[in-house]
Order: structure tokens, then sequence, then C-alpha cells
């Protein structure tokens, strides 16, 4: 008998010892070393499951009468889901390493500066100098990571007021799947060849009209701007998506911005909630921005009953990171990344070329120059993650923040 990997499977992530499977409809699975072993044969074009098991037994040192191997294996994989008898005339994509720490998905800053100045912004973008990230960093990490690296997200700042967006954008475009992070007031003046590169837009709502946008950003026309990009995207059959970030004054207004971005054309809606760094720690932003666990569990059962009521017209989902912080079970080991794949299968480049796993974590928890960073994924530089969280609680109770409010993953770990 002859085995195959499955038509299902989008593509095979390697990290370090480990293989990962990514299915088409967006599951992903860790498997064991017999697993492993048998997709790595498969790849090799050894297909005979007689052969597979055969040089199993040399590798694993089974000393057992082969019949026996080869029925305990034909029975083991009989309901694997990544395992067909029908051949696969689709080739498997393939990201990673095996025995590299090459990131699946890496976020590049292009930028400090933003055309708005929220209240919330984690960046604190344009406090400092407006630094615009050179784009002969952007081409060596892109030539580093050719065959490694899977997808880039471009943000900022507002990545779209880099003077080489659209540069930027064709480069990453040659060899990566690339995402677009914005507020979106600048997107109906990039080219629209430009725009369909992208293989997500993520636009980010600051309000429902003129007035409650200048709260939050200081743009007088920052909701005209947006609604026109909005239109404009519309207009030319380019998909994308809207995010809200809730606070204490819009939290009780979901319904009215679910209706918005179905008038807008949105494919689907994200809500999440602002980590407490940057801007939205100083002063009176704090308390807005930083909403109570009963607000917060109203705001999952108000989701709900808005999935179910407008399931016919729009999808609305939570962050990832929301829903890694709903997880009950965390690693607290940390010796490859954090437990939410940062610092392994996600990195964060900065305007300046600098390293962080995450882009919501200052550069005060860890900042990695570039040779630091390619030493790391090859396996030659090593991060005691526990220690780094540790220096960094006591950083954050400097300025009187709860490290649980920065990052709640970092909060269970240090438990």
């Amino acid at each position: 008998m002859n085995v195959y990997l499955c038509e299902k499977i989008d593509y095979l992530y390697f990290i370090e010892d480990e293989i990962i499977i990514h299915y088409n409809d967006d599951k992903k699975q860790k498997i064991n070393k017999l697993d492993k072993f048998i997709i790595e044969c498969i790849l090799k074009e050894i297909n005979s499951l007689e052969e597979i098991v055969e040089n199993a037994m040399n590798f694993f040192r089974l000393t057992d009468d082969k019949e026996f191997v080869l029925y305990k294996i034909s029975k083991y994989i009989k309901d694997k889901e990544y395992i067909s008898t029908l051949k696969n005339n689709n080739k498997i994509k393939i990201f990673g390493e095996i025995g590299k720490k090459y990131p699946e998905t890496l976020d590049i800053e292009l930028t400090n500066g933003c055309n708005l100045n929220c209240s919330h912004c984690y960046k604190k973008a344009n406090d400092l100098i407006v630094d615009y990230i050179d784009y002969n960093i952007v081409d060596k990490v892109c030539t580093q990571l050719k065959n490694k690296l899977r997808s880039i997200l471009l943000t900022g700042g507002e990545a779209t007021t880099h003077p080489y967006f659209t540069k930027i954008v064709n480069k990453c475009y040659e060899d990566f799947d690339v995402d677009l992070m914005t507020n979106g007031l600048l997107l109906y003046k990039v080219p629209v060849e430009t725009l369909k590169k992208f293989n997500t837009i993520g636009i980010t709502m600051y309000g429902l009209n003129s007035d409650e946008y200048y709260k939050v950003t200081k743009n007088k026309t920052g909701y005209e701007q947006i609604y026109k990009s909005c239109k404009f995207l519309k207009e030319h059959n380019i998909e994308y998506y809207l995010n809200i970030v809730l606070n204490s004054t819009n939290f009780n207004k979901l319904e009215d911005y679910v209706l918005l971005a179905i008038e807008l054309g949105a494919t689907y809606f994200k809500v999440g909630i602002a980590n407490k760094t940057g801007r939205a720690t100083q002063g009176n932003n704090f308390d807005i921005w930083n909403l109570s666990t009963n607000s917060i569990n109203a705001i999952y059962k108000e989701l709900r009953f808005l999935n179910k009521k407008y399931k016919d017209k729009i999808e609305i989902l939570v962050w990832k990171r929301e829903l890694v912080k709903k997880e009950k079970k965390i690693d607290k080991t940390c010796l490859n990344g954090l437990p939410c794949g940062a610092g392994l299968e996600h990195w964060c480049m900065n305007e300046k070329g600098y390293f962080r796993p995450c882009s919501m974590i200052s550069s005060d928890f860890i900042t990695l120059s570039y040779n630091e960073w390619k030493n790391y994924m090859q396996g030659n530089y090593n991060i005691m993650w526990n220690e780094k969280i540790q220096r960094y609680e006591k950083e954050c109770k400097l300025t009187n923040i709860n490290l649980s409010e920065v990052c709640e993953i970092f909060q269970q770990l240090l438990v």
C-alpha cells in the first residue's frame, strides 16, 4: 500500500525539531515523532508503507517482527487526517527549516510616524523623531527569509505614510504572502495594483462619526477619509476587514460598528482590547482604555449575540491575542518562545531594523540586532525568556503598571 499527504493540507511549518501541519480550514496540528517520521518519508517520495516501516524500524531501533510493526503502523495511520491513499498532485508548501527557529510570520513596522495621534497608541507614534525603515534593511531580511518565512505583515505607525511604501510592498510580494494593518486614511491614494497584492487588509476604526474620531485620534477629517477609502476598496473589489479597539466609551456601541462594517462592505469584523502600553498608560487615557472584567465578559456575550444575528451578513471575530488569553493551559517552560508563538513562530521588526517577539510589547522587554536575531534563528543564540519577563515585571512596577495589564500571558507565566 502507498500513502501520501492529503489534499486538505495547506502547508507544513518546520520549526526546531517539530513539524506543524496547517490545513485548508485554518486548523493546525502539532505532531509526534512517529507522525513526523512518516511525513519526512513521504516528502522524500518514500510512499510504500512497507518501505516506511522498514525505515522506521531502523530509525527507532525496533526489534519486533516486521509484519507485526507493519500491522501496528497500518492501524495507527488509518484515521490520521494528514494521510491519504490517493496521490496528491498538489505540491505541498513548506516553510521554516528543521533544526532552526525561522518564524512563520514577521511584522515589519515601516515607521514610528502616523497621520493620527491616538490616545492608546502602543508605539507612541509621532512622540519622537519620525523614522522610516531603510528599504535596504527590508531587502536584506527578505533575502535572508526567502523560502523560510510564510508571510509579512506591514504596519506602523501608519505603514502607508512611508515614502517607499509601494516599493516595499513589491519587494515583500516577490516571495511572501503580504498583509497590511492600517488606519485606512490614505488607501484611496494607493495604486489599485499595489492594494491587490495584499493577502489581507485590516483597517482599524476609531469612531462612528467625525467627532468620535477626533476625540481618539486628534484628526478632524479621519472619519471622512476612512469612509472614502472603504468605498474605494469596495468599488475595486478589494477585500478588507474592519477592526475596533474597545474602550469605556465605545464598547456599548458594538452593534453600530457591526452595521457600519456591513454598510462599508467589510469581509469580516474584528474586536480587540488595547494593551496597557504606550499612551494607554498615560493620565486619563488609562481610565478610558482599561476595561473591567465585568465589561469584558459582557462584551464576549454581546459578540456571541451579534454573531448569530448577523451571521448571514458578516463574520465577527476577536483578535488572536484575546483567544490566547482564554487558553486554560499555559506552558511555563518558555524554552522556545512564548506560549502564544511570539519569539518563535512570530517576530516583529521595527523601523530601525531591531527585533522583538511581539509588536504589542515594548522594546524595553527585549530588542535584538539583526545579527543577534539571525544567530537566534540559526540556533546559535539562546534567550532566557523567563528571566526577561521577571526583569520586565520590575520595570513595569516602576511606572505603576501591573504586568497582567501589559500581557496576561506574561503574568500567567510568573504565577
